[in-house]
């Protein structure tokens, strides 16, 4: 069998394809990768900080009603044995979406079919089921943040360089066209169709875009736009 051909070593001080407002607008694309992993690095430790403070707070509780007896240490640590990964669960469960469930579940349905028409704050129960949700929802950001870096690993894919040059053309091209375009109206003699969903998926993982899959458009970012904005003179993408 043949060897594939390798794609194309582009280096990126050298010049690309398509001018200065590419090189700059790939220089872009780049640094917002680079951001997107250091994102991910801060979400993981908040996300494990808050997935401590609960087990912390419930040791603190017991510590002081123990009067110190009890081992600050070994209590922790067995709460943190028991209370994470139950957490973890539940938040992986619900979907981020546990509040929303446990308020469907305390509050009777209307014909509106809002739970919080027939809110009655007078009655206990409801109250405190209520605030217990609140609680819980609370000790569900620390997993949440984990869950999204987990999702977002598992969704991320190696990019080849020609894909981040065809992007960077794209996104010079949504700029120039009023910040959309369909997809077919991407497609250049040089760039096949299926090198444009490439590099529609990566501007949208990169989140430069939005693809709308309905109407197969592909729509610039308003904050992007605005950082484009700053090199939008610098010639032309060439045809």
């Amino acid at each position: 069998m043949a060897a594939q051909p390798h794609p194309p070593i582009l280096h990126y001080r050298f010049g690309v394809p398509g001018g200065d407002r590419v090189q700059h607008t790939l220089r872009e694309l780049i640094a917002s990768e680079s951001m997107g992993l250091a994102t991910a690095a801060f979400k993981v430790i908040v996300g494990l900080a808050m997935c401590f403070a609960p087990p912390f707070f419930l040791t603190c509780m017991i510590w002081v009603y123990s009067t110190g007896r009890a081992s600050f240490g070994i209590t922790f640590f067995v709460l943190s044995l028991i209370a994470i990964p139950y957490l973890l669960l539940i938040e992986r469960r619900t979907r981020g979406q546990f509040l929303e469930q446990a308020m469907d579940a305390i509050t009777p349905r209307t014909g509106s079919n809002d739970p919080w028409t027939n809110w009655d704050a007078g009655t206990d129960r409801r109250t405190r089921e209520a605030l217990a949700a609140i609680r819980m929802e609370t000790g569900l950001f620390g997993p949440r943040l984990l869950w999204s870096v987990y999702d977002w690993y598992r969704e991320r894919k190696p990019v080849e360089p020609p894909v981040r040059v065809t992007a960077a053309e794209i996104a010079v091209e949504l700029f120039d066209a009023n910040n959309s375009l369909r997809l077919r109206e991407l497609v250049r003699p040089h760039r096949s169709a299926a090198e444009v969903i490439d590099a529609a998926n990566f501007l949208v993982r990169c989140e430069w875009a939005d693809l709308y899959r309905d109407s197969l458009r592909l729509r610039l970012r308003g904050g992007v736009r605005k950082r484009l904005e700053r090199f939008a003179g610098q010639g032309a993408i060439s045809q």
